[in-house]
């Protein structure tokens, strides 16, 4: 990806190299606005270190998008995969010099994983073009959502980065 100047023009996006805290924030907020965009239910974001056990393995996070008792089915199961690219749309936004592999290092290696198994269970493309749909379908459209909403994803962000969590009520008023 490069450092267009789309890219360049984003507000305080250099400030989020100097704080982690507000990064990790930005990058739930980019879920979080998603889901509201996409109607997906959630119940708040989080952010601060946490360890979190899937499938049997514990992993470390800084933040979370927290679904509840939600699950989704194939008929939505593409705009999950969605919300979950949030993540890794936004940390190439963030970091353009680098390639897919730094922003999957960045945080958003879960989170492409969980898109991928989205894509699998949608049951639109056999296993080998998963990668492709995701690739060159879903985080072009995820990266514009992104870019068009980058100031409200600061907004929530800030907000999260002061209090640590939010509910879905207090993201969909920051958020309008």
């Amino acid at each position: 990806m490069k450092l267009t100047d789309e890219i360049r023009g984003l507000s305080d996006r250099k400030k989020l190299h100097r704080d982690g805290r507000l990064k990790s924030a930005c990058h739930e907020a980019a879920h979080a606005l998603l889901s509201l965009h996409l109607d997906i239910p959630f119940v708040g974001i989080e952010v601060g270190d946490k360890t979190v056990e899937r499938n049997g393995t514990s992993t470390e996070i800084r933040g979370r998008l927290i679904v509840g008792d939600y699950k989704y089915t194939r008929r939505d199961a593409l705009s999950v995969a969605r919300v979950s690219l949030a993540g890794v749309a936004y940390e190439r936004i963030v970091n353009p010099h680098g390639n897919i592999l730094t922003a999957l290092l960045s945080g958003a290696w879960f989170d492409y994983t969980q898109a991928a198994e989205c894509v699998e269970f949608s049951g639109l493309v056999d296993e080998p073009n998963v990668e492709k749909l995701i690739d060159n379908q879903l985080l072009p459209k995820v990266h514009g959502f992104i870019i068009e909403n980058w100031n409200a994803i600061m907004h929530v962000g800030t907000a999260l980065a002061h209090s640590g969590e939010l509910s879905y009520t207090k993201v969909r008023y920051l958020a309008a």
